[in-house]
C-alpha cells in the first residue's frame, strides 16, 4: 500500500474534488460530487461554475433544464443532485435522517398518515406545475392540514426525502416545489445494492483520499454498508497509507498537476464533504472558517490544498467587491495568484471585481 504525503493528499483531493478546472459542465459537476450541499443556493451556484469552469448562466440553464435539481436526500440538508437520480438517492440516502428526525416529528404531529395526506393534496395543487412555499403552505391550510410550529417545513421535507417532491426554483426569494415525477419524468431507479455501490464510487471518486468514517458520514450511513459496498466495487478503488491511517481512493484518481489557488463558496464540499478536515484546515484556523462551531461554514481561500483564509464579496450594479482575510501574510506570487481567483469570480458573475484584502 503506498504512502502519501500531506502535500500529496491535498493535491489527490483537489484533483477529485475538479477544483483544477477539469469539469466538463455543471450538471457533469454535480454527477461526479454525487451531491453538492445547497443551503446557501448563491453559493453553491458558484461551486458548481468554479469547477466547471464556467458562468453563471451556464449554471442556471442547467436547473432550468432539470439536469440537476435541489431536494433533501441525506443529513436532513438540502443538495443539488443529478435530476435523473434524485428519486432513488432521496429514496436510499435520507433513511438515517429520517430516523433521526422521526420523534420531532412524531411531537409536532408530523405522522406517517399526515405526510401521505399532504402528498394527496399536492397531487391536485401541483398538478399544472410548481408552486412557491407559501402557496403549499397555503393550499395544506386549506384542506385542514395545519403548518404551525415548523410542520409545513418538515412536510416538505419528508415528501421530498421519499422522492415525491423536489425543489423547482424561485420565486422572487421563496423556493418553489413540484411533483418529482412530473418535474423530472425520466429517472433511474436503482435497488439497493446497486445504489450504495454508486454512491460510494461516486463519492470515494470525487473527495479521495478519504477514512471509510467519511464516506459514511458523507450521507449517515454505516461502516457495514460502506464496506460492503467497498467489496463490491473491487479493483475499481484503491488504498493508500497517511499518517497511519489506511484511506480509499478510486482507481483512476489523478492529483491536481500544479499548485493551485481557488475561493471556495461557503457551504464547499471541499470541506463540508469530509468529517476530518484537519489535512486541509488547521485546528488553530477552524473557528475563523466556521465562528462560533454553529455548522455556519465561511466562504474561504484554498491554496494547494491548504485553506488559507476567508473571503466575503459585496455585488454591487455594476461591479462585485471581494476581500480577502488571509490567516497569515501571504507570499506576493500567492497574493497575486489570490487576485486572479477573485477575478474568476468576477468572471462567473459577470462583473469586474474591485479586490482588497484585510
Amino acid at each position: 500500500m503506498p504512502e502519501v504525503s500531506l502535500t500529496d493528499l491535498r493535491r489527490l483531493r483537489v484533483g477529485a474534488h475538479l477544483l483544477d478546472g477539469r469539469g466538463a459542465d455543471p450538471a457533469a459537476v454535480v454527477r461526479h460530487l454525487g451531491a453538492l450541499q445547497a443551503q446557501d443556493r448563491t453559493a453553491t451556484l458558484w461551486s458548481m461554475g468554479l469547477r466547471a469552469g464556467t458562468d453563471v448562466a451556464a449554471v442556471h440553464a442547467a436547473v432550468e433544464g432539470r439536469e440537476v435539481v435541489r431536494t433533501w436526500p441525506m443529513r436532513g440538508t438540502l443538495h443539488w443532485v443529478p435530476g435523473e437520480d434524485a428519486r432513488w438517492m432521496c429514496r436510499l440516502l435520507s433513511r438515517p435522517a429520517t430516523r433521526s428526525a422521526r420523534r420531532l416529528r412524531e411531537e409536532r404531529g408530523v405522522s406517517a398518515e399526515l405526510v401521505e395526506q399532504a402528498g394527496a393534496v399536492l397531487e391536485t395543487v401541483l398538478a399544472e406545475g410548481p408552486r412557491s412555499r407559501p402557496a403549499v403552505l397555503a393550499a395544506w391550510e386549506a384542506a385542514g392540514i395545519s403548518t404551525d410550529q415548523g410542520r409545513g417545513y418538515l412536510l416538505l421535507v419528508s415528501l421530498c426525502e421519499r422522492g415525491d417532491l423536489v425543489q423547482a426554483g424561485v420565486d422572487g426569494k421563496q423556493p418553489t416545489f413540484a411533483l418529482l415525477d412530473r418535474w423530472v419524468p425520466a429517472s433511474r431507479d436503482l435497488g439497493d445494492e446497486e445504489a450504495l455501490a454508486v454512491v460510494v464510487e461516486r463519492y470515494v471518486r470525487s473527495h479521495g483520499p478519504v477514512h471509510e468514517k467519511d464516506v459514511a458520514g458523507w450521507w449517515g450511513g454505516t461502516l457495514r454498508d460502506v464496506r460492503a459496498a467497498v467489496a463490491s466495487l473491487g479493483d475499481r478503488l484503491a488504498t493508500v497509507a497517511h499518517d497511519g491511517a489506511t484511506l480509499l481512493v478510486h482507481a483512476d484518481a489523478e492529483s491536481s498537476a500544479e499548485p493551485s489557488v481557488v475561493l471556495l463558496p461557503a457551504f464547499d464540499e471541499f470541506l463540508l464533504g469530509h468529517k476530518d478536515r484537519s489535512a486541509v484546515l488547521a485546528a488553530r484556523h477552524a473557528t475563523s472558517v466556521v465562528p462560533g462551531g454553529n455548522g455556519v461554514f465561511a466562504p474561504t481561500v484554498l491554496v494547494d490544498g491548504q485553506v488559507v483564509g476567508t473571503w466575503r464579496r459585496q455585488e454591487r450594479k455594476d461591479r462585485v467587491e471581494v476581500s480577502v482575510t488571509p490567516f497569515e501574510p501571504l507570499p506576493r506570487r500567492t497574493f497575486r495568484a489570490v487576485e486572479t481567483a477573485a477575478a474568476a469570480y468576477g468572471d462567473f458573475v459577470g462583473l469586474p471585481v474591485d479586490f482588497s484584502s484585510t
